[in-house]
């Protein structure tokens, strides 16, 4: 980190989850993936931070994915007759 950046508590949160993907010195694929499954919870959520979040909402996502996939795959079937 530069010292002339903001403290981390100030940082937003995908910033900061950057910061320690980079850590681990994953794969950038990996890091993007990982930071679009956060927005993505979040953008799900109301744009509320993860810190408000908790198991329901968890779960109402996966929920929300597996149904979505479901219809995807019938939506493709219907347009292969």
């Amino acid at each position: 980190m530069n010292p002339t950046d903001p403290p981390a508590r100030k940082r937003k949160l995908l910033d900061r989850m950057r910061d320690a993907l980079r850590v681990r010195h994953l794969a950038p694929s990996t890091e993007e993936a990982y930071i679009r499954w956060v927005r993505r919870f979040i953008l799900y959520n109301d744009k509320r931070h993860p810190q408000e979040l908790g198991k329901r909402e968890v779960e109402a996502l996966l929920t929300y994915l597996a149904a979505e996939d479901v219809w995807q795959e019938i939506r493709s079937v219907v347009r292969r007759q």
